[in-house]
């Protein structure tokens, strides 16, 4: 769920109860190799004491973990999948929330972006807020007098904004029949803030089913963590807008929208257009794993020109093993263009909800095979895969829990692997349903390169779950303590003390915690 920029080095992860954590830490990238899990010694691994929820044909599972029937033709097995860029709703609307700085009239109204119910996350903290992967768009649209002729268009006002700094933004912009012409993006804190914001349109930019239109937009965007949703981050609202003056030379309109008696003449709520959905089951998908294939069907996001009229297919430039080339759209895929810190791939896959056998089933561990592909190379598109879970006490809840996990976002060179993933403290206490999700993600703000590729896939899901006692503790191998000598170089039995050892992890530990290469 998830920050999209900040990517460090995990240490060390131990598994408590870090469930409401889970949500709130910042995304980060992480290798899917060897990662050792651990359980104490009443762990129950037994298969008379182990349930499977998710697992193959056979196996007694509620549900099958393939994408295919018992005959290996292809199917979803009631799997879903779902874009997550596609907003159900727009959180635009005129309130008096943190208003009254904007306008001396009292009781004052503004153009607000926010949540007013968000309770507040601690004693300093305000009721109301922002939430995660927002994108939300206030547009202005007004019909010139003469379609062949251009026009100046100035648009200024005031506003309040308090986003995460760095990763939140107001973005002003104007749009036009070739693309959007950005004209700030704002974040951090600011008050009764004044814009003026001008663009001379030529009659070939209008925009609007007649192409005769000036458009101009006001976005909050906001990523995957840290907000008033999570706690993570607090404000008083992503932005409050008021006083929207508008100027336009063809038809001489000027107009000032106060939002005392509603939105006023020519602005309205837009609907962003997503991504996309992208996922699909192939058959015989080729990969780069010398080691290991998988000709059984898989699900994969391969944009072959199939899914949305007019979108694709994108062809690969160096990774051309996947189906006809093809490999996974890293160009704004059904997106309108316009959009362009939002036009990127976030699809997952969902599993059916998964009846959970019992309270005294306490540990839960998610399995599935990928193949694996991210270099992190200079042209490199960025696309990661991920996991999740949700669980809930009452059925009716599920469908409004979070989605809970490590915060990190997995990559590699090409492989097959076999993921592993202990989530025993992501399942809520007494929980009886659950649901897990496999996700394809795409950073197009750390890495927008178009070098992309046909992977992720996904295969043979399993989720199992079984009795647990305490805590289980869980570590790449590469962090965890190795062999190692005397930091004097020798070996002096008569001399036992002098033979201390470094105690190192296999990797640098950031850059205040730098592994001297060869002494382990």
């Amino acid at each position: 769920m998830f920050k999209s920029l900040r990517f460090t080095t995990l240490a060390l992860f131990v598994i408590l109860s870090s469930s409401a954590l889970a949500a709130e830490l910042p995304q980060r990238a992480l290798g899917h190799d060897l990662v050792l899990h651990g359980g104490n010694s009443l762990t129950s691994r037994a298969s008379r004491d182990s349930v499977f929820l998710l697992g193959p044909w056979g196996s007694g599972a509620q549900a099958n973990g393939q994408f295919e029937t018992t005959s290996g033709i292809p199917a979803w097995n009631n799997w879903t999948s779902v874009d997550h860029t596609q907003p159900t709703s727009n959180h635009w609307h005129i309130s008096d929330y943190n208003a009254e700085n904007l306008n001396s009239t009292p009781n004052n109204l503004a153009m607000y972006c926010g949540d007013e119910t968000f309770p507040a996350c601690s004693g300093a903290d305000v009721v109301g807020g922002y939430g995660n992967n927002w994108n939300d768009i206030l547009q202005f649209n007004y019909t010139v007098a003469n379609a062949c002729e251009p026009c100046d268009v100035s648009i200024s006002g005031f506003f309040n904004y308090n986003t995460e700094q760095d990763y939140d933004y107001i973005t002003f912009r104007f749009v036009t029949d070739v693309g959007q012409v950005v004209m700030a993006n704002i974040n951090g804190e600011g008050t009764a803030t004044y814009f003026n914001h001008q663009l001379s349109y030529a009659s070939s930019d209008y925009v609007g089913e007649n192409h005769d239109q000036v458009r101009f937009e006001i976005a909050v965007i906001s990523d995957g963590g840290y907000s008033d949703e999570d706690c993570g981050f607090s404000s008083n609202g992503a932005c409050q807008l008021d006083d929207l003056r508008v100027q336009v030379s063809n038809g001489n309109y000027d107009n000032t929208s106060d939002f005392q008696d509603g939105m006023g003449p020519d602005w309205e709520l837009a609907t962003v257009h997503g991504f996309g959905d992208f996922a699909e089951i192939w058959v015989g998908l080729s990969d780069w794993d010398p080691c290991l294939t998988n000709n059984s069907p898989q699900v994969a996001f391969i944009d072959d020109g199939t899914q949305y009229p007019g979108v694709g297919p994108s062809y690969c430039q160096n990774w051309c093993y996947g189906p006809g080339g093809y490999i996974v759209n890293v160009t704004g895929g059904a997106s309108d263009g316009a959009h362009e810190l939002t036009t990127i791939i976030h699809n997952s896959i969902v599993s059916p909800v998964l009846d959970w056998p019992g309270s005294q089933y306490t540990s839960a561990l998610l399995t599935f095979g990928v193949f694996r592909h991210e270099d992190l190379s200079d042209d490199s598109p960025g696309i990661f895969y991920f996991w999740s879970v949700r669980s809930a006490v009452d059925p009716l809840d599920l469908n409004q829990a979070n989605w809970l996990d490590r915060n990190f976002v997995y990559y590699g060179p090409p492989a097959y692997i076999r993921a592993e993933e202990e989530m025993s403290d992501l399942i809520v206490p007494g929980a009886t349903v659950a649901q897990v999700q496999l996700t394809c993600w795409d950073d197009n703000v750390s890495w927008d390169g178009d070098d992309g590729y046909p992977a992720p896939y996904f295969d043979n899901v399993r989720l199992v779950a079984s009795g647990c006692t305490g805590p289980v503790l869980s570590a790449r191998e590469m962090d965890l303590a190795q062999d190692n000598f005397p930091e004097a170089g020798h070996l002096d039995l008569s001399n036992l003390a002098g033979m201390n050892v470094r105690f190192d992890a296999a990797c640098n530990q950031g850059d205040d915690v730098a592994n001297v290469p060869g002494d382990s």
